[in-house]
C-alpha cells in the first residue's frame, strides 16, 4: 500500500507531467493508493490560491478523490508526529509540520511513502519512501 505525497499529486496538473510516474500508477490499482488528509488539504489550498481554481477543483473532485483513500489523520499519528519532529529538532534538523503529519500517517498505516522528497523525509527513521518520479 501507498501513500502519495502533495508533490506527487500536483505533478499531476502539470501541463506536462511526469511520464515515469504515469506510467507507475498504471501499474497500481487504486485501491492500492492513498493520500493523507493533510495532503487533500493542501490541494485544496493549491486550488484557493489557483489562477483558475474550477479547474484544481475539478481535478480533485473528479480525478483525484475518485481513485485514491483519504487517510484521516488520527490521536496515534499525531503522537507519532510529535516524536519525529521532537526527535528531528533534537538533532537540528526539523521539518515541516505538514511533512511531519504526512509522514507520520504512512508510518502509522504502515505505507509506503511516494514522493519526490527525498531529502526531506529520508531523515526519518523506519519511513519507507519510494519516488516515482525518477524511477
Amino acid at each position: 500500500m501507498y501513500l502519495l505525497d502533495t508533490d506527487i499529486i500536483s505533478n499531476l496538473v502539470k501541463p506536462r507531467p511526469s511520464e515515469k510516474l504515469i506510467a507507475r500508477l498504471r501499474e497500481i490499482e487504486s485501491r492500492e493508493l492513498g493520500i493523507s488528509v493533510v495532503t487533500l488539504m493542501e490541494l485544496y489550498l493549491g486550488e484557493q490560491l489557483a489562477g483558475r481554481p474550477e479547474l484544481i477543483r475539478k481535478f480533485i473532485e473528479d480525478l483525484v478523490l475518485p481513485t485514491v483513500t483519504v487517510v484521516d489523520f488520527d490521536r496515534e499519528q499525531a503522537q507519532t508526529a510529535a516524536g519525529i519532529q521532537a526527535n528531528l529538532r533534537r538533532i537540528g534538523k526539523p521539518l515541516d509540520w505538514l511533512d511531519i503529519m504526512i509522514a507520520a500517517c504512512a508510518l502509522k498505516t504502515g505505507r509506503i511513502l511516494v514522493t519526490g522528497n527525498l531529502g526531506h523525509y529520508q531523515r526519518i527513521s523506519g519511513l519507507k519512501i519510494e519516488n516515482w518520479l525518477s524511477v
